[in-house]
Formats: structure tokens, sequence, C-alpha cells
């Protein structure tokens, strides 16, 4: 029995260890699952990785590497810079970019070489002379500069540009020690160059190609889900009677807080679903939408934005008169508030459940759903074997509670409310601003249901005429707008600029004479500047007129000879401009470190370190950025060419110069590199350049193994070198971005928001000009001046991302001198954008009036109405020049809130509001841009506020006080 008993407790002791020791393992298999990442995140490492291994495999097999040429390492180069685990139809787009750049490139080094050829003495036996290195030293020059303007200018030439250079640096210097007219060294560059760009075509085509529309599906979905829960949650603080909870606008902090809350919630899918829509249209589609559809469906859903921040607007405009009125007229207030409940109610729910049933109602047309790991993994093979067992959703079969009829039905029965025995006791109150935001609440309302409806008529069509998925070739106007520049550059001379797209398109702000020119350089053609036009009769023809800047120097141009230096002067101005100036110092350069190929004595030498990656590391890595961003990039760069130099000599004595092994294991590098790339965006600089360097250390160790270059170098030697031309790249391209005058991102950020504010404020001039002026009033809004409304509203919100992109840069640049104020620049960039919603909802508020009653309304009041509209104009230009040129404002000036309280009792006294105006549809418009121009006038006093903490205020006491003996 002790035995027996001995026995069992062993085998529990025993038990007990194995479960132990199982719990362990299990524990350990369950920590290392979790640190490894999922297959979506390993997905484009992978297809990248493979990628790079094809370009790579073009060297190091001896068929293609003799059928392709001495430059098949550009392969591999090729596929780094175009990065092809993107959408097929950008990847297609950069390639066919690219490929033209380098054949315009081709073109132009052949004519170089032809012109050299020329200049070169026949009866000389040295290659390299004099007038031949000078001829090609001139096309070099040339070359670049053209390119690197125009990688400046255009962003969409990024990859073209790239591709140039790198012919540019090989061709026009291996040119200067060929004897003869040799176009064929052209072709050997761009042979490789255009079968990289194939690789990565076909990788993004056939490889887990990524679904454009799928990822539009579920950005849009994703922006209608908070689209929604932005109004469930808005309109529910409005008409519910409980005390809210957020803080009155009328207090500084709160209020920008509050305001930029809600911008910040409708916008922040906006800029991506744009980006995604474009994706699209350059993709071949195999879904039952098309392009089209989805830049209708983008733009009724970018519709519903504006309609949103108003409700958003009401509900901080409510809290704001609970908060502060008596408690005699909060209590009425809040009972009309009730009574409105009981009416529109009804509405909001629709509203809501029309919102959830359009998503349901979009997945059928495309299913967002991601696919499994084992499906992505053996793609396309599941794909094809079951997509004809999937099943087919019914339309019908949805909860189709919601049609745009029934909807319609519930909105014109709203509409038929009589308004003022609701509103009426609310006549009575101090301030007549409860009356209109409780009016405006309504109208707000009744706009977003209305936009629902033609979304959901927009969607019932697609459910009539898209019965099944088919092919989608890209429209003639979707290929048309890929050569037409949709996204301008930043301005990079601190006053803001103009292009000649905008004084085409319309989307700049257009003065007369009137006016004089509010920049400090009259003539730059930067972008995003409003056009300040001088406009006087053309010689030509009495019909035409030519339009000029306004200059307070000098008078427009009258005579030939006046034309003529007025032509040299806008020469002039522009080879001062940034983008030109920075193009004359990337040529220059390039020329010098050119140098060694054009002199006899050190062509040889400077050949066989292969120098020309210097000059391709400096025309690529060379830009006219912020500087402490451009130094922490610096820094990154020469740490991953290090790297890379050190994984070159690890990866080469680990293979032994095995292809094969150099292969598997440059595969796994790259995987691993991507990752990192694609998972720490910040320090994507540090893998590319690792990247780069290592596969010009192996490959070139083994060219030199295998025979494709003369000399027997170990692998130390080259590595040293590659990173040495590498690193001699980096340093020029930094001396040529700090020299002479580096830029920093707090100094542009200062005065491209002084830009905008500009830019606010001639959009304000504008729809003040429609009520103002009776000639203008009377004159109904068109289409196209509501859709030119809208494009600025898109421009200033690109301004305002790009602000908030140089706020974040500047973090990258410690002031040595002084603390940056940054929570000032943050408050500032709030009341920035949150002025640009406002003004544009006034703009739509203005639109929406009826003619006749905007006429009406410029004629009752118009002095006190022009007076208040100075004001705002006048402070809105005042802080943009204090923040532009750090002048001090000035020690006396009427204050926007003064302004606004002066124009309001004027009105209350003169003005008398009778129930036939309260039920007329232009009220509502009118109540809209009321509380619209109210919210803006208090946050522009809270942004005169923070300026003045910026700036300072004047003070003549102060010399007063100094004098006073």
């Amino acid at each position: 029995m002790p035995n027996d008993v001995d026995t069992k407790t062993v085998v529990q002791d025993t038990s007990v260890n194995t479960k132990t020791t199982k719990t362990k393992r299990h524990a350990l298999v369950k920590r290392l699952h979790n640190f490894i990442p999922p297959f979506p995140a390993w997905k484009k490492p992978v297809k990248q990785a493979i990628a790079l291994l094809i370009g790579v495999i073009m060297t190091l097999s001896d068929r293609c590497r003799e059928a392709i040429g001495p430059g098949s390492l550009l392969c591999a180069i090729v596929v780094i810079f175009y990065f092809p685990a993107r959408t097929f139809g950008v990847v297609l787009e950069d390639v066919i970019y690219g490929a033209l750049g380098a054949t315009i490139a081709a073109a132009y080094t052949i004519l170089a070489m032809f012109c050299a050829n020329l200049a070169r003495d026949p009866t000389d036996p040295i290659a390299v002379q004099p007038e031949s290195s000078g001829v090609l030293a001139i096309f070099m020059f040339i070359g670049v500069f053209v390119v690197s303007n125009i990688r400046q200018r255009i962003p969409r030439a990024t990859f073209a540009c790239i591709n140039a250079s790198i012919m540019f640096a090989f061709v026009l210097t291996d040119a200067s020690s060929i004897n003869g007219f040799t176009p064929s060294l052209a072709w050997q560059f761009l042979i490789p160059i255009c079968i990289g760009s194939a690789i990565c075509v076909a990788v993004a085509m056939l490889i887990w190609p990524e679904d454009s529309i799928t990822n539009y599906m579920s950005v849009l979905t994703k922006g209608l889900e908070a689209h929604n829960a932005f109004f469930k949650e808005h309109s529910e603080a409005f008409l519910g009677i409980s005390p809210i909870s957020s803080s009155s606008y009328s207090q500084t902090t709160p209020t920008s807080s509050s305001l930029s809350v809600l911008h910040d919630r409708l916008q922040n899918n906006t800029l991506t679903l744009i980006d995604c829509k474009r994706a699209v249209h350059r993709d071949i589609l195999f879904s039952r939408v098309n392009g089209q559809d989805i830049s209708k469906l983008t733009q009724l859903t970018k519709t519903l934005q504006s309609p949103l921040y108003g409700i958003g607007v009401s509900h901080i405009v409510k809290d704001d008169i609970c908060n502060s009125e008596p408690d005699h007229e909060v209590a009425v207030f809040k009972d009309t508030i009730q009574e409105i409940s009981n009416m529109f109610e009804p509405l909001a729910e629709a509203c809501h459940g029309a919102t959830t049933n359009i998503i349901e109602r979009l997945h059928e047309f495309h299913d967002t759903k991601p696919r499994s790991t084992l499906n992505s993994i053996l793609w396309p093979f599941p794909r094809l074997f079951t997509f004809n067992r999937r099943q087919q959703h019914d339309p019908e079969k949805v909860g189709k509670k919601y049609s745009s009829v029934g909807l319609s039905n519930i909105l014109n029965q709203c509409k038929g409310v009589d308004w003022w025995p609701v509103v009426a006791p609310l006549q009575q109150h101090s301030e007549p601003l409860s009356l209109y935001v409780v009016s405006f609440y309504r109208h707000q309302l009744s706009n977003y249901c209305q936009r629902l409806i033609s979304l959901l008529e927009f969607i019932e069509h697609l459910e009539s005429t898209r019965k099944c998925r088919r092919l989608w070739i890209p429209s003639h106007k979707a290929i048309r707008k890929r050569f037409q520049q949709t996204h301008q550059d930043v301005s990079h001379d601190g006053t803001g600029g103009m292009n000649e797209e905008t004084l085409v398109t319309g989307l700049s702000l257009v003065r007369t004479n009137t006016r004089i020119n509010d920049t400090e350089t009259s003539y730059e053609q930067q972008p995003r500047r409003p056009s300040t036009l001088l406009s006087t009769p053309s010689h030509s023809s009495p019909r035409k007129t030519t339009m000029y800047y306004r200059d307070p120097d000098v008078d427009p141009p009258t005579t030939r000879m006046q034309r003529f230096w007025f032509k040299m002067h806008l020469l002039y101005s522009w080879l001062l401009q940034p983008q030109t100036f920075f193009a004359f110092k990337a040529a220059g350069g390039c020329c010098v470190l050119a140098i060694p190929f054009y002199l006899p004595w050190t062509v040889d030498w400077y050949m066989e370190w292969r120098g020309n990656w210097a000059l391709i590391i400096l025309q690529v890595w060379a830009s006219s950025s912020m500087s402490g961003l451009f130094f922490f990039n610096s820094l990154l760069r020469f740490a991953g060419t290090a790297f890379g130099g050190i994984l070159g000599m690890l990866v080469w004595e680990m293979t032994r110069a095995n292809p094969y092994g150099m292969a598997v294991v440059l595969f796994v590098g790259f995987v691993l590199l991507y990752h990192v790339f694609v998972s720490k965006p910040m320090y994507r600089v540090v893998p590319m350049l690792t990247a780069v360097t290592m596969m010009l250390v192996v490959l070139y160790s083994y060219n030199f193994k295998v025979g494709v270059f003369q000399g027997n170098w170990p692998v130390y030697t080259i590595a040293g070198k590659r990173v040495l031309l590498v690193i001699i790249g980096l340093v020029a391209a930094s001396i040529i971005t700090m020299f002479p005058a580096p830029m920093t991102a707090r100094v542009e950020l200062r005065k491209r928001l002084a830009q905008t504010l500009r830019s606010i404020g001639g959009m304000y001039s504008i729809l003040a000009s429609q009520i103002l002026i009776p000639e203008t009033a009377t004159v109904a809004s068109t289409e196209e001046q509501a859709k030119g409304l809208r494009r600025l509203a898109l421009e200033l919100q690109r301004q305002i991302a790009d602000e908030r992109s140089f706020l974040q840069l500047s973090t990258y640049e410690p002031p040595l001198r002084g603390r940056f104020p940054k929570e000032n620049y943050i408050s500032v960039l709030q009341h920035v954008s949150t002025m640009a919603d406002l003004v544009y909802l006034m703009g739509t508020a203005t639109n929406e009036m009826q003619a006749h009653v905007r006429q009406q309304i410029a004629e009752a009041m118009a002095e006190h109405r022009r007076d208040y509209a100075a004001s705002i104009v006048t402070i809105i230009k005042l802080l943009a020049t204090t923040l532009s040129s750090k002048m001090a404002l000035p020690a006396y000036m009427i204050a926007p809130e003064e302004a606004r309280e002066r124009y309001a009792r004027a009105l209350k006294n003169r003005i008398t509001i009778r129930p036939d105006n309260i039920n007329h549809p232009s009220f509502f418009c009118y109540s809209a841009y009321v509380v619209t121009s109210t919210a803006f006038v208090q946050e522009l006093q809270n942004l005169l506020e923070v300026v003045e903490r910026l700036v300072g205020v004047e003070d003549p006491q102060e010399w007063l006080r100094m004098h006073i003996q």
C-alpha cells in the first residue's frame, strides 16, 4: 500500500509538472504569436522584397546581365524608388511618367553626345578634351536645372525626374572618356530603367494586387459611420433639454477647442477619401461601380459635411445661450426647444436610420471584408474557385427601410410646419440669437436630410442599373486629369503665391484695381496666393484685356520698351524664386561633382570609383525642405548608409559569392527592412538607404568577381567606396539645401497662416458684397459660383493641412535664442481652421437666399452693414499683415466683438421680424448667416487675443513716460 501511494503521488506530481510545462509552452507560443505581426502587416514588405529580388536576379543571372548590359544593377535601384506595393493604377501612372522622363533624358543625352563629338578634335588620341567636356558640362547644367525645376513645381513628375537624373549622371559623364559618337551608351542605361519599371508593374498587378475600390469603400463607410455618429450626438444634444456639458464659446479656450473638435471629426477622412478616389480612377476595375460612380459618391458624401458642421455649431451656440442669458429667458428657450424636438425628432431619427441603411447598401456594391490569411497567401487560386460560389446578395433583401421618396415625405411634413407659433415667445428675448439658432438648426437639419435624399436617389439608381460586376476601363476624362496638376506645393517665399493655373481656373480671389497688392513680391508667381490684378486694355484687341499685378512703385507698361523691361523684370523675379534658385544650386553642385569626369588626369580613377553615384544621390536627396527636417533626415540617411555598408559586407561574407545564397539572404534582408519601412513612417529613410547601399556593395562586389568590371578589390574596399560616394552626395545635398539661407518651419508656418487669413478675408469680402451691394444682390447665384465656393473651401482646407504639417515639423527645429510658443500657434491654427469652416457656411447660406431677399437686406441699413463688414475685413487684413511682418498691433482699434455689438444694437432698434418673414424660406438661410457670422466674429476676437500675445501692441504711453523730463 505505501508503494502504491508513493506511485500515485509520483504520477500526480508528473502530471502536474506536465501540465505546468504545457502551460508554459502554450504561453511562450502565444507570446511569440503576439510578437510576430500578422500576415497583412507582412504582405507589402514581402511584395516589395519579391520585386527587389527579381531586380537583383537581373544582375546575378549571367544570361540576364549579358542581355541587359553593364547597367543591369539599375533594375533593382529603380524598383526601390517605385515601391510597387501600391495599387496597380498608381504604380502604372508612376511608371509611365518615369519611362517618359527616362526616354526624354535619353534623347537629350544623345543630343549632348552628338554636340560634344562635334567639338572634339578627331586627330587627338586623348578622349577627354576641354572642348567636348565643356559641352557635356553645359548640357549637364541645363538638364539638371530643368529637371530640378520641374520636380519642385510638379510633384507628379518626381519619378520622371529621378530617372532623368540617373540618365544624366551616367551618360553625360561616361561620354567624356569615349571617342566618337556612341548613342548606344544611352541605351545601356535606358534599358535597365525600363526593365525595372516593367518589374514594378508586373509585381503590382500579379502578386497580391491592392484593390483600390475596396480601400475606397472601406474609407467611405468609415466616414459615413463617423458622420452618422456625429449627427446623432449633436442632434440629440440640441433637441434635449438637459444641461449641456460643453463650455460656452464666449470663452477663448473652450470655444476654440469645441469648434476645432467639430472640424477634426468631420475633416478626418475627407482628404483620404479624395486620395482613394483618385487611386480608383487610375485602376482597371472589376466591380458594380465605375470611376464616375465613385466620383459622384465622393461628391455627395462631401456635401454632408457642411450641414453637419452647422448642426454642431447650433449645439454650441445653444449651450452658450443656456449658460449666459437670464433664467426666465432660458426657461422659455428650453420650452421652445422641447416643442421643436416633438416636431423634428422623427426627421432626425429618419436621417440617422437612412444613413445606417445607406452604409449597409453600399456593402452590396463591393464587399469590403478583408481576405483571410490563407486566401491572401494562395491568391488568386481561392478566388478563382470560390467567386462563382459566393452568395449573391439581393438588394431587396437588405433592410431597405428608407427610400428617397419616403424620406422626402417626412421632410415635406416638417417643412410644412407653421414656424411662427413655435418661435413667437423668443421674440421677447433681449438677444435675438435664440430665435436665429433654432431656425438655423431647422435649416441645417433640412439641408442634411435633402443631401441624404440625393445620396439615396443615387444609390437607388445604382441598384437599378448596376446589377452585376464587370470590367471598367478608366475614362478619357480620368486619363486626361492625370496630366493636370491638382495639388500645389507649399509656398516657399513666405508671402504666399499664385500661378497661372489659379488665374485660369478661377480658384483664387480676383480683385480689381481698387485694391493694391498686399504681398511683398508682386511679380513672383508662387502657388496659393490670391490674385491681385490690375486690368488695362490690350493694344491687340478692344475685347481682350491684359492683366497686370498692381505695383505701387510703377504704373502698368504702355509702350514697347516698357513691356520689354517688364518682361525682363518678370524673368529676373522668376530667377530669384526659391524653386528656380534651388534648381540653380542643384545644377551647379552636380557640375562641381562631375568635374573629375571632365579632366584627363582624374577621369580614370573617378570612373573606377563609379563617382556617378554621388551625382545621383545629390539629385535625388537634395530638396528645399525645412531646415530642421532636413537635418533630421540627413542624420537618418547617414545612419542608413552606414548600416547598408555593414550589411553588404556581412551578406557577401556569408554567401561567399554564391548567387543563390545572395538572393536568399538579400530577400530576407529586404523583407525585414521594408517591414520597418511600412511600420515606422518616421524612419523610412533609414531602411531605404540601407537597402540601396547594401545592394550596391553586394552587386558591385559580384560584378568585380565575375569580371564585369576590371579589378579584384576586397569587399571592404568596395563597401568603403560605395559608402563614401553616398556620403559625398548627401553632404553636397546638405550644403546645397542649407546655403545661403535655410528655411525654418516655424517661420513658414507664421507666414502661411497670414496667407490663409488673407484668403479667408477675401472670401468674407465676396460673401459680404452679396448683401451689401444692391446690384450684386439682385443677381441670382449660379451653379458655377457654388462650385467655385466649394473649391475655395477645399483649397483652404489643403492650406490648413499644410500648416499643420509645418507645425509638426517645427519640433525638429529647437530654437536657440528663445522658446517657441507652440501653444499659441496651435490656438491660431485652430481658430483659422474654424473660421474657414464658418465662412464656407456663410457662403452656402448666402447663395441659398433668394435674390430679392438679398436685395432687401442690402438696401436695409446699408450704411451700418457696410461699416460692420469693413471693420471685420480690416481686422482680418491687419492680423494677416502683423503675422507676416511681425509688426505690433496698433494701440487703438475697434475689436470684432465691439463692432458686432454696435451692429446688433442697430438691428434691434430698426428691424422688426414679422410672421410672414418667419415662414419665408430665405429667413432660415438668413438665420444661418447670422449664427455663423456671430460665431465667426467670436473666433476672430479669440484670434485677435492670441495674435496680440504673439506680436504685442504698440504702447504710445511708453514714449510719453520716456520723455517726461
